[in-house]
Order: C-alpha cells, then structure tokens, then sequence
C-alpha cells in the first residue's frame, strides 16, 4: 500500500492509501484492480511513542486521525505517532505499510 497523510483546515489528519490487489493488476474493466478478497478490510494500529498500542479494523482505504485524539495523545507525553496498516484477507495479513506522524 502507498501511504499519505493530509492535514486537514479544521486539525484533523487524513490518512489515505490505495490497496493492493491480491488477484494480480489485470485493470479488465478500466475502473480498479480485483480485490479478491471477501471483504475490505484493513488493520490499523496507531502506536504514540511511549504510550499504548491501539488496534482496530476499518472497512475503508481512508481514516481520519482527528484533532482531539491527537491533543489527546500530545497531552500524555507523546510526540509522533507512528500509524501501521495491514491489508486483511482471507489468508492472513499483508506486510504492513507505516507512517509517522509528528504531533507538534
């Protein structure tokens, strides 16, 4: 998966990323690649330096980090969140693709 992280007018971080197709890139209907996957389906885990691992599943290839959790996150001592999303399928996990945000 590519990453990319857009701050937002009103605080928040979007964090978008295209998927990957598990059936190979024949581009049949000119639209997107097969998911051949069941669902879609991502892991994400958001990890602030020296605080508590979060984890959960989200359906979409964009999630919106918002202004509060980060002053949140900023007000218990941390100063970059390092966000790792995992492709879920049927056989496993994919390889996780990372960013790191900078909560300054």
């Amino acid at each position: 998966m590519h990453l990319r992280a857009d701050l937002l007018d009103n605080g928040d971080t979007e964090i978008r990323w295209v998927r990957r197709s598990r059936a190979g890139w024949r581009w049949l209907d000119g639209v997107d690649a097969p998911l051949a996957e069941e669902t879609e389906r991502y892991r994400i885990a958001m990890m602030p330096d020296g605080l508590q691992r979060r984890v959960f599943e989200h359906p979409e290839t964009r999630f919106t980090y918002s202004a509060s959790d980060r002053a949140a996150d900023r007000a218990s001592g941390a100063t970059a969140m390092v966000v790792e999303i995992c492709q879920m399928g049927s056989f496993g996990l994919s390889r996780p693709a990372t960013i790191t945000l900078f909560l300054t």
